[in-house]
């Protein structure tokens, strides 16, 4: 039985606060939203067609995930071994990938979402929703991927306070640009005054706004996401990162950025098929009825809540495992490894604990309809089990990738994905009749899966012996 050491808990919590901070203001951003749809007209077809639309858009925000942890991976190593203008230059070679692979996809997801959606999306009063707000969000792409890779440097350097900073402001400024946009500016003061924060509505009074509904949503979320890739740019223009990480200073090197790329795309192959995985899973819930595909999207984006503690610890002790990585110190990056485990069983249980014993108080805050508390209710319950198990996924993931070892995590989950949780989400949800349990009850087993799997591997301790 390993002890918990009380010095690696604090280095790992002050650096993951700030992330969790950013992370849950991501979240609570992403639940405005659904509350602000909900409230406004049509409000289940809406909720539908925001989390179709969603999931298609997360094929590709996925991919730019992977460069933000193999970033974090090789700036923390470098961190580590003290070699600070490589930090600089990781950060550099993130941007170039960004670049070369967000363009492509923000020209290539404009030109055929409305086309991929309609084909798709079998009941058109979602379909036409979905596609309004999917192209209004579309053009940032290119934005998204580069702040992954701001991301991933600012962790790399144990800066997670800027990360946080940034985030805070985006999603702040994506919610009170979400007041004005949906309702349009009539509306809007009566909408805020619901909340008694009708002083809020004075920048709305300037201009004359109309009500833009769901693409209105899609609006403030392009503005907001180009506007926090501009604020991550504005920090490195601070004298402490400046100069010390020589972010400024031409550092490309093809040697290196092949070593970058080689990290990026096991990574992105991952989050390409595993987003397209969940894709099937909305569609295959969507054809049971559009009150199956609006619970499964609430449900969805409330649980988000309760991992994003696991995920900014996993990201925090990723920066720390790499640092020991860097300095040789195997046994440290081991302890970091089991003492953040312990954390993320107990943020992440405890979140499934309150899922368990509060379904209903938690789901009328966020003005859930009615008519979607039957399904979502059990389901949130449900995903209040899985954080048991999926903490232990989550925090091994995070441990392989941080250590260089890529490509086992992303074999592990799609194969996991796509040998079981859909197949059988196919099987139980169409051929037995079960349209929502039998997807979710499958979504159950790939977790599991995933977490048993990812866990013998840190058990085989060949994670040690990658080099980055």
């Amino acid at each position: 039985m390993y002890k918990i050491n009380f010095h690696h808990i604090k280095n790992i919590i002050i650096l993951a606060i700030p992330i969790i901070i950013s992370n849950l203001s991501r979240v609570f951003m992403e639940l405005a939203d659904m509350s602000m749809i909900a409230a406004a007209k049509d409000g289940s077809n809406a909720l539908a067609a925001i989390g179709f639309s969603g999931m298609l858009l997360w094929i590709l925000f996925g991919m730019g995930i992977s460069l933000r942890t193999s970033t974090q991976t090789v700036t923390s190593r470098r961190y580590g071994e003290e070699n600070f203008n490589r930090c600089g230059q990781a950060l550099q070679h993130g941007h170039m990938i960004a670049f070369f692979a967000g363009i492509p996809a923000t020209l290539f997801m404009y030109i055929y979402t409305p086309s991929i959606l309609e084909s798709l999306v079998s009941q058109s009063e979602i379909s036409q929703l979905a596609i309004d707000y999917a192209m209004f969000v579309v053009p940032s792409i290119y934005f998204i991927y580069g702040s992954f890779a701001f991301q991933g440097f600012y962790n790399g350097i144990k800066m997670t306070k800027i990360h946080m900073t940034v985030m805070v402001t985006a999603n702040l400024l994506n919610v009170y640009l979400n007041a004005g946009l949906i309702y349009g500016s009539n509306n809007v003061i009566n909408f805020l005054d619901k909340f008694n924060l009708g002083f809020l509505s004075f920048l709305w009074q300037i201009l004359d706004f109309p009500e833009m509904y769901v693409e209105g949503a899609g609006l403030a979320t392009m503005i907001a996401s180009i506007a926090m890739f501009f604020m991550y740019a504005a920090f490195l223009f601070m004298p402490q990162i400046k100069n010390q990480f020589q972010c400024f200073t031409l550092q490309i090197n093809q040697t290196i950025l092949k070593r970058h790329i080689i990290l990026t795309y096991p990574l992105s192959i991952q989050e390409l098929f595993s987003s397209i995985g969940f894709f099937i899973f909305f569609k295959i819930v969507e054809m049971g009825g559009t009150i199956n595909l609006a619970a499964t999207n609430v449900v969805f984006r409330i649980a988000h809540a309760s991992f994003m503690p696991g995920v900014g610890i996993g990201q925090a002790a990723s920066t720390l495992i790499g640092n020991y990585l860097g300095e040789k110190k195997i046994d440290k990056a081991k302890e970091i490894i089991i003492q953040s485990s312990y954390i993320v069983l107990f943020s992440m249980g405890t979140m499934g604990a309150l899922f368990i014993a509060f379904p209903h108080s938690i789901m009328s805050v966020f003005q859930v309809p009615s008519e979607l508390y039957p399904l979502g209710v059990p389901a949130l319950q449900f995903v209040g089990l899985l954080q048991f198990f999926d903490a232990f996924g989550i925090m091994m993931f995070f441990a392989l990738t941080a250590s260089g070892d890529v490509k086992f995590p992303g074999i592990a989950d799609v194969v996991s994905i796509w040998l079981v949780f859909l197949p059988l989400a196919y099987l139980t949800g169409i051929k037995w009749n079960m349209p929502f349990w039998g997807p979710w009850f499958s979504f159950g087993l790939h977790i599991i899966v995933f977490a048993v799997v990812a866990t013998w591997r840190i058990s085989t301790n060949k994670w040690t012996k990658i080099t980055v």
